[in-house]
């Protein structure tokens, strides 16, 4: 990376966060009196109704503003990004009834700690021509390395478990949307990513499958 390419991340970085949180606090000073206000409909919620005093404000704005940072954070990382990549959100091509099935043996032995993970599961099954099925899938996001030939296919669960049932959705899905490349695209090199913003078990504890 560039110091040129450095600094304009970090222009485009500090930005964003700016408008990002003056609009939050924006949008929530607007909604103060208003019945069905973001904060104002969480306050409902029958857990959070019964903390004391300010308590109920303070969880609903955390709440609140957990699922709206999440999707910011998303938007911000496609646009870096859009620096060094081509981006796309969808996986649109075909894939093989079998790769499915593979799908769910390799996600049941990982979650029965049967196996560690291993590129090797998959990668040596090829599809048929005639088992192919249309298939199209959205996806956090999808960069294209032009100049190497690599697509990297990225997942993003930001809560830092990656050990529950959500979790293994997006696993799914990454091996899903590497398929449906692979068959269309079998020249390619495709990277999988699964991240998280912070594991919360710590910086150093190991992340099962």
């Amino acid at each position: 990376m560039t110091d040129r390419e450095k600094r304009r991340i970090e222009t485009t970085v500090c930005s964003r966060l700016t408008d990002f949180a003056e609009n939050l606090k924006g949008k929530h000073i607007r909604q103060v009196k208003k019945a069905d206000g973001v904060i104002n409909l969480k306050k409902r919620n029958v857990f959070i109704s019964k903390l004391p005093g300010e308590f109920v404000y303070y969880s609903a704005l955390v709440r609140s503003f957990d699922s709206s940072f999440g999707s910011f954070l998303e938007k911000l990382a496609l646009e870096i990004a859009c620096e060094n990549y081509e981006v796309s959100q969808e996986v649109v091509g075909k894939i093989d009834k079998r790769q499915l099935d593979l799908i769910n043996d390799i996600l049941n032995n990982y979650k029965n700690h049967n196996i560690k993970p291993e590129i090797s599961h998959y990668e040596s099954y090829n599809a048929t021509s005639f088992s192919l099925n249309n298939a199209r899938h959205a996806s956090d996001h999808l960069l294209y390395d032009k100049e190497n030939g690599v697509y990297h296919i990225i997942e993003l669960k930001a809560g830092g478990d990656l050990g529950n049932k959500k979790a293994e959705a997006k696993k799914r899905a990454l091996l899903e949307q590497y398929f449906i490349l692979k068959n269309s695209d079998i020249s390619s090199n495709i990277k999988l990513h699964f991240a998280t913003a912070y594991n919360k078990f710590g910086l150093f504890a190991e992340l099962n499958g």
